[in-house]
């Protein structure tokens, strides 16, 4: 703004020397015209150096200056930062109100707000945003003061960048949220892993309990069909803790050579039971080579949490799921695709449906760890990261096709088994007795009984001990007395590893049998450096456990 009241004084004395018609009348007057001159360029000099010293202070700060009219709300003035961070020049400035420079969707609250910091009862807002002359958002901090110029209320704004603070607060609290989200996860990993012990022991009763009477009724048709279906529903409970059990998995992998369709077989089976009738499962069988070294319990696990997302997808719970094999051949030319795979033959799964589909500016983000397109409580966000996850830990490949509205197909690519491989017999019904004596220490009673009379169903001499401490002073007192010792892992005082320590202290050659329902300190590559020979899992069905001793006795 500019003053004119010392302009307008010049002008009055130059026509008042002019209007005298007297020559030396004009020429008194020209000394006061001259020092009148003289303190005008004395004040011209001072405003030039006051504004300079002005704009000098305005662009030597950081943040964005904006000074407007406060009664139109036009834009006076702005800094060189506040040009910079907006994109506008000094010439666009005049031309916009304060309002321009922020999205239309948020120019009503920002004017309220504006007019609240008028009266002095607000002087700073927090994450405002701000739009830019490309139209591109930051977010801004902005502080306010009032500024009175030539009798017109100004209002100065002071806007500070906080775009790169506000991302990188809004990333800590996402990371936080994960970390919570994991923490839930790993409680709830130690739950199941609980339930699953504590199930197993149950089913181990009830299974060894069927058994026994199925040994001693074999011949008797009217309490014989019923045992067996007693145990045929013992094993499908057994087979559903195990997918319990995969909830609680920390990566222990079991790889061994399997038939993947038989596998899928029946993971599809189960799954059929849980999977509303009014979708349509197509499983096809070609022939085709489909031995893989593989983890079985994680196989299935993909299977549970791709069925899972197909029937989520499926409109009113109607529609179709069809799994497909085949063999396909990687060559060079095909690496292109896979880029995570070797040359070599592998088999395919092809699993679809036609569900809703996953949009395309989405699908390549499917398989990142907690992405999820389910609402708040129905979804981790975790089964298709922990897919990619196994599928590359058994050096495949995953990768899926999908369209909005036209169902998806997740293509699973895994190398084919080449090594030696022995076919095991496992459809045997033979159960061989054997001699020998045996130690068995379990501290829940009723199953250290079960496991007791399945050994001396088997002819077996049997001592059963429910304290793993009482079990240790037996074996100090007479270790001659036993050929094997059978323990469970989870015991107060002593648990499983730790009595087998001891004992293989005393007698070094005695073979040890541990047995776990379920135990995330203990696997069965720790358990056999520790000199335990077999490590079987809780339920053990009586034809296991009379394979397994008798296999370690035999070896003596």
């Amino acid at each position: 703004m500019k003053k004119h009241s010392d302009t307008k004084s010049v002008d009055e004395l130059r026509n008042k020397i002019i209007g005298l018609g007297d020559k030396s009348a004009r020429k008194s007057y020209y000394p006061q015209l001259q020092a009148r001159i003289n303190e005008l360029e004395i004040a011209k000099k001072k405003a030039e150096e006051s504004e300079n010293r002005f704009k000098i202070l305005l662009n030597s700060t950081s943040d964005g200056i904006f000074i407007y009219y406060s009664e139109n709300g036009k834009l006076y003035l702005a800094n060189e930062t506040a040009c910079r961070m907006t994109g506008y020049c000094h010439g666009d400035i005049e031309n916009l109100s304060i309002s321009d420079i922020h999205p239309l969707t948020y120019r009503e609250k920002i004017l309220k707000d504006f007019e609240i910091m008028k009266n002095g009862e607000l002087r700073l807002l927090r994450n405002v945003p701000v739009k830019k002359h490309d139209g591109t958002i930051i977010y801004c901090e902005i502080n306010a003061s009032s500024l009175k110029m030539d009798d017109q209320d100004f209002i100065i704004l002071a806007y500070r960048d906080v775009t790169e603070i506000r991302e990188s607060e809004l990333r800590q609290r996402e990371i936080e949220k994960k970390l919570n989200e994991a923490q839930k996860l790993e409680s709830i990993g130690i739950m199941a892993g609980g339930v699953a012990h504590d199930f197993n022991n149950i089913l181990s009763v009830i299974m060894g309990l069927t058994e026994i009477l199925l040994q001693q009724n074999s011949r008797d048709e009217k309490i014989s069909p019923k045992l067996k279906k007693i145990f045929e529903a013992s094993t499908r409970a057994r087979d559903l803790i195990k997918q319990l059990m995969t909830i609680s998995y920390h990566g222990n992998d079991e790889k061994k050579p399997s038939h993947l369709i038989s596998v899928i077989n029946e993971s599809v089976a189960m799954m059929r039971a849980t999977t509303p009738s009014s979708i349509k499962i197509i499983n096809e069988n070609p022939l085709c080579h489909d031995l893989v070294m593989a983890d079985e319990t994680q196989i299935n696990q993909i299977l549970i949490n791709l069925f899972n997302n197909s029937v989520y997808a499926m409109p009113d719970r109607k529609g179709e799921i069809k799994i497909a094999y085949s063999n396909e051949y990687i060559d060079e030319s095909s690496l292109k695709y896979y880029p995570l795979l070797m040359k070599g033959q592998y088999f395919t799964i092809e699993f679809s449906d036609n569900g809703t589909g996953i949009k395309q500016e989405i699908i390549d983000r499917v398989f990142d760890p907690f992405y999820t397109t389910k609402p708040k409580g129905e979804g981790t966000g975790l089964g298709l990261s922990i897919i990619h996850g196994i599928i590359k830990k058994h050096d495949g490949n995953i990768s899926v096709e999908s369209e909005a509205g036209k169902g998806t197909k997740f293509i699973i690519h895994l190398p084919i088994y080449e090594g030696e491989y022995m076919e095991t017999k496992s459809d045997s019904t033979q159960i061989n007795k054997g001699q020998g004596r045996i130690m068995v220490v379990d501290d829940e009673e009723t199953l250290a009984e079960v496991n007791g009379e399945m050994l001396k169903l088997l002819d077996y001499d049997v001592t059963v001990i429910t304290s793993s401490t009482d079990a240790l002073n037996a074996f100090k007192e007479k270790p001659e007395n036993f050929d094997l010792i059978i323990t469970d892992m989870t015991m107060p005082e002593l648990n499983g590893l730790d009595l087998a320590r001891e004992i293989l202290g005393i007698r070094p050659e005695i073979p040890v049998i541990l047995c776990t329902g379920f135990s995330d300190q203990i696997t069965k590559e720790s358990a056999m450096t520790v000199g335990v020979r077999e490590f079987l899992n809780k339920p053990v069905t009586l034809k296991n456990l009379a394979a397994t001793v008798e296999h370690i006795l035999s070896s003596e």
